[in-house]
């Protein structure tokens, strides 16, 4: 097979990529809703704590950014090295360069996890600054891409700028920002309790400590159930722990632990009520956030992150005003919308672990739920263009052939590519009575850049990779009294396969889960 040589200069390559993160941003900037104050979330549709907005809070956003990058700055500087400088801080011509051209754009080659979780959990405290300052979820969203910037030029000034790191830290900062904070604006909405403090506090700290009188006396008037969790935000908190049974690549078995947690809101005021009509569906109004591990032998053999975020959307419902034997009223409801997503996903493998970093950057969102006395049901689907960090499994096993060949920077150093990509994910749900069961699914498929990297014109095969992977689960449940405890038995379908010119490598792998779950 002939593999193409693509020449291209590094300035063209970097002036394209900064017109693709300019659109980008101010595409995702115009559909959120450039909210400024937290009064902007707080209309009739919405379930957030119509609570006191913090004075001044374009005063205390910007202080509080620039603390935490004094703090980045403090941290980062106190633990360089002369030699780790890619340009240097003192020439005025190299600054005015950086600040005013496109030389120094490229793709870097950092350690996968620097940029696959350092990055996205910064973008996340810069979200989580605005937002607990005062900001709804468009001016938090322009905070994180200002303060992520900044940092590029003025934090980093003794290193180029990554293309990856402009992209990942306000997108990822935004998706698992506005999950964590609704997460937290449901528990400090609920009574008073150190549960519901301490909840609060992990995972919307900001606005806890800004006005924090869960912690003290009760922020929201009643209902409440008998955990003490307001009534009028829909949930489903979960933890879960079992024993799992592991074939990869029709080895030998593994025999894992399996544990996690999950969290899903809808914080609309409408969403399966009693009534009938539409509504907007806001930012950040349907969220998940989740994570789970596999471990063997007191070791991470696995580790799965999710977040979700709606961006903006319809709300269709007709549900009857009488509330059947479940308790909940019968009807249906549909969204429709666009959304983002986050997926960290990490495996040891017999040949590499296996890692991957996929960021949903917008795409539509469907989700169709129903119930009528015992029987309910609910179906999404959503898809996304992507953007990812991969490790290649085909460059793991291809690798010796390319010894004396200079080939992409980060595959050649850390064995990962950073690609664009399609993003699916469906489920369905049914349940009956105490009975349920559930499908999903997930495939990503990525192809690779080729461009801007950080040694473009020294690139002798400047090959493409393309990898896919789809993650398939079947499982039922049974909730006994619809009590709290829930029992499951899980199939897990997991294929990969990752392909470069020459090489194309497969892994397949099964596991069956038995676990014990507390279901809120």
């Amino acid at each position: 097979m002939r593999i193409p040589f693509i020449p291209s200069s590094r300035r063209r390559a970097a002036r394209g990529w900064r017109s693709r993160a300019l659109v980008l941003w101010l595409g995702l900037a115009t559909v959120l809703p450039a909210a400024t104050s937290r009064a902007a979330v707080n209309e009739e549709n919405d379930t957030e704590s119509p609570s006191k907005n913090p004075p001044r809070p374009y005063l205390r956003v910007f202080l509080g950014e620039l603390t935490f990058l004094a703090l980045q700055g403090a941290w980062y500087w106190g633990h360089q090295e002369p030699s780790e400088s890619e340009i240097a801080v003192g020439s005025g011509s190299t600054w005015g360069a950086k600040l005013f051209s496109d030389r120094y754009f490229t793709f870097d080659q950092d350690k996968f996890n620097t940029n696959a979780v350092g990055h996205p959990v910064a973008g996340l405290l810069y979200y989580q600054i605005a937002r607990g300052s005062g900001l709804g979820a468009g001016g938090s969203f322009l905070a994180a891409v200002a303060a992520s910037t900044a940092w590029k030029y003025f934090g980093e000034m003794n290193q180029k700028i990554s293309i990856n790191d402009l992209i990942v830290t306000p997108a990822a900062g935004w998706v698992l920002g506005e999950a964590s904070y609704r997460l937290g604006s449901f528990f400090a909405d609920g009574e008073p309790s150190f549960a519901n403090c301490f909840g609060a506090v992990v995972f919307s700290p900001v606005a806890t400590l800004t006005e924090s009188p869960v912690c003290k006396s009760r922020r929201r008037d009643p209902p409440f159930d008998r955990l003490g969790f307001s009534r009028r935000t829909w949930h489903q908190l979960s933890i879960w722990l079992g024993p799992a049974h592991t074939v990869v690549d029709g080895g030998a078995p593994r025999d894992e632990t399996s544990f996690g947690l999950g969290a899903r809101i809808a914080a609309n005021a409408y969403y399966q009520r009693p009534g009938r009509g539409a509504s907007t569906a806001k930012p950040g109004q349907w969220t998940s956030l989740g994570a789970g591990w596999l471990m063997n032998n007191g070791t991470i053999d696995g580790v799965a992150v999710h977040a979700d975020s709606l961006i903006v959307g319809r709300y269709l419902r007709d549900y009857g005003d009488v509330v059947g034997p479940s308790g909940e009223p019968d009807g249906r409801g549909l969204l429709v919308g666009l959304g983002s997503s986050f997926d960290y996903d990490g495996r040891s493998l017999p040949t590499v672990y296996d890692r991957t970093l996929a960021l949903g950057l917008g795409g539509p969102v469907v989700e169709l739920e129903a119930r009528r006395g015992r029987f309910a049901g609910r179906a999404t689907f959503a898809a996304s263009y992507g953007f990812a960090q991969v490790t290649s499994l085909a460059w793991a096993q291809a690798a010796p052939q390319f010894a004396d060949v200079q080939v992409k920077s980060e595959l050649q150093l850390q064995g990962y590519y950073f690609a664009q990509g399609l993003l699916i994910f469906a489920s369905l749900e049914a349940e009956l009575g105490d009975l349920r069961l559930r499908f999903d699914g997930r495939g990503q498929s990525f192809w690779s850049f080729n461009s801007a990297d950080d040694h473009q014109s020294q690139i002798q095969n400047n090959f493409s990779l393309h990898d896919n992977q789809a993650f398939l689960t079947a499982s039922g449940a049974v909730q006994p009294l619809r009590g709290p405890v829930r029992l499951t038995i899980q199939l897990d379908d997991i294929l990969r396969s990752s392909r470069l010119p020459g090489t194309l490598v497969r892994s397949s792998e099964q596991r069956i889960i038995g676990s014990a779950a507390l279901v809120f």
